[in-house]
C-alpha cells in the first residue's frame, strides 16, 4: 500500500544518511593516510548510496503514478531497454517486491503468485536498474538470476546471455 511505500522511502533516506556520514568519515582518514583499504571501503560506500538513490527514484515513480499502479494502467514494458526494471517495479510480466531490493533479496511474482525468491548482490541489482556493460564484470550468481529472470518474464532471450 501506499503507507508502506512511503514507509520505505523514509528508511532508503534514513540509510542514505547514515551513509553520508560514513562517507564523510572515510573520506577524511583515508585523505589523512592515503590508504587502499580506506579507498576500497569508499568505492563499497559509493555503490551503496548509488544503488540506494537509484531504489529510492524508483520509489518515488511508484508514489507519484500509484493510482495508476493500482488501476492497472501503468507502463507495461519499456520499449528503450525490455531488460531494464521500470519504475513501476515491472520487469517483462513480472513484478519485482520493491521492498525485498532494500533488503537485498529479489522476489518476483507473476500474475500474483511468487515465482522466484532470491538473494541478490549489488551486480543483479546493477542488471535490473542499469543498462549492461559489456566491459564491467558481473558475478556468476547474478547473471544466471537475471537469465532466469528473463526467462520468466517472458522477454525474447538474447542468444549472446545464454
Amino acid at each position: 500500500n501506499k503507507d508502506g511505500i512511503q514507509d520505505l522511502q523514509i528508511e532508503v533516506n534514513r540509510k542514505l544518511r547514515t551513509l553520508g556520514g560514513l562517507k564523510g568519515s572515510t573520506t577524511r582518514r583515508f585523505n589523512k593516510t592515503q590508504s587502499n583499504e580506506d579507498k576500497d571501503d569508499l568505492d563499497q560506500i559509493n555503490k551503496k548510496i548509488k544503488a540506494l538513490q537509484q531504489y529510492n527514484k524508483t520509489l518515488k515513480s511508484i508514489l507519484s503514478n500509484y493510482s495508476k499502479i493500482i488501476k492497472g494502467k501503468g507502463h507495461t514494458s519499456s520499449k528503450k531497454n525490455p531488460y531494464k526494471l521500470t519504475s513501476q517495479s515491472t520487469f517483462g510480466n513480472l513484478t519485482i517486491d520493491p521492498a525485498k531490493l532494500l533488503q537485498m533479496k529479489v522476489d518476483a511474482y507473476k500474475d500474483g503468485k511468487k515465482v522466484l525468491s532470491k538473494n541478490m548482490d549489488l551486480d543483479l541489482l546493477d542488471l535490473l536498474t542499469k543498462r549492461y556493460n559489456s566491459k564491467r564484470k558481473y558475478s556468476g550468481g547474478a547473471i544466471k538470476t537475471f537469465n532466469k529472470l528473463i526467462e520468466l518474464s517472458g522477454l525474447p532471450m538474447n542468444r549472446r546471455s545464454k
